[in-house]
């Protein structure tokens, strides 16, 4: 270098500049590689779609079978309060007119609203 100097002035400032500029020209390179490595990865991405293709429609199927469910389970949650609030008229009338078979006839309404309220809980959960 130190001939080089006294041939050309500011040799060391030049040689100075021109590492810099490879370093940074590194880098772009390297910037670059990694972009291109992103741009590869987005291509493996459509491939990924196409082969998830029916995964991804069998969930969004589940997701509206799903959504059925629960419009019909709301739809039940209704039959059911509507069928115990009968059941609860129909156990007020036998109550009032007791009797041996009005006594069986009681207990069995009973049970029914049990299982009815329970059938209830259960459709309520769904439907939420």
């Amino acid at each position: 270098m130190n001939g080089l100097q006294k041939k050309i002035p500011h040799a060391s400032h030049v040689a100075a500049g021109l590492s810099r500029f490879i370093t940074v020209m590194k880098k772009v390179d390297s910037e670059y590689n990694n972009f291109q490595s992103i741009l590869d990865r987005f291509d493996n991405i459509d491939d990924v779609i196409y082969e998830m293709r029916d995964k991804i429609e069998n969930f969004l199927l589940n997701k509206s079978v799903l959504s059925e469910v629960r419009t019909l389970s709301s739809s039940a949650k209704g039959d059911t309060e509507m069928l115990l609030t009968e059941l609860k008229a129909v156990n007020s009338t036998l109550n009032q007119n007791r009797g041996n078979s009005v006594d069986a006839l009681v207990n069995s309404t009973q049970n029914l609203m049990k299982n009815i309220d329970l059938l209830h809980d259960q459709i309520e959960r769904t439907s939420s």
